[in-house]
């Protein structure tokens, strides 16, 4: 759906307006994500997921399904046994949680990812160097000043129609 050089968010139904939304903040504040439109998870096109991350490096996969078994977590080991020597850092995931779906409306918009979540789980992972310290080891960023630099992203999407 959208072409990229600094990561791969991988996606489809729903999510894929999501994820392109995200995918144009994040190419305001410089980061390139190429957007891949799964279109079905049976069958899977690795191929072309495969392809893209080979060439950004970083992966990010984005469902509404839960974590735990969801379509995430086969992509996810499909990318890390073929490509784990040359990834950025790990896979990451976002999905909905592991629990059942809020009853009340009000909650069911932040019970599955959204634009927001795509652009802070693209931003806040360890590939970032941001986060990692000098001597490679992850450890625990300065929140104050990701939270700074977040907010006015954030808040742009925040501001935006739907």
């Amino acid at each position: 759906k959208r072409a990229g050089d600094d990561v791969t968010i991988i996606t489809y139904g729903r999510q894929v307006a999501d994820a392109l939304k995200a995918a144009e903040t994040l190419a305001e504040d410089g980061v390139s994500a190429e957007v891949i439109d799964l279109r079905t998870v049976a069958p899977l096109d690795m191929a072309t997921v495969l392809t893209s991350v080979a060439r950004t490096n970083r992966a990010l996969v984005v469902h509404e399904a839960v974590r735990t078994c969801g379509p995430g977590a086969e992509i996810a080991t499909r990318i890390h046994e073929e490509l784990h020597g040359q990834l950025k850092g790990p896979v990451r995931r976002l999905t909905a949680p592991d629990s059942p779906v809020p009853a009340a409306p009000g909650l069911v918009g932040v019970f599955y990812p959204n634009a927001a979540g795509i652009v802070a789980a693209t931003i806040i992972h360890p590939w970032n160097e941001e986060i990692v310290a000098e001597d490679g080891v992850i450890g625990a960023p300065d929140w104050r000043g990701l939270k700074q630099a977040l907010d006015p992203v954030l808040d742009r999407l925040d501001s935006e129609p739907a």
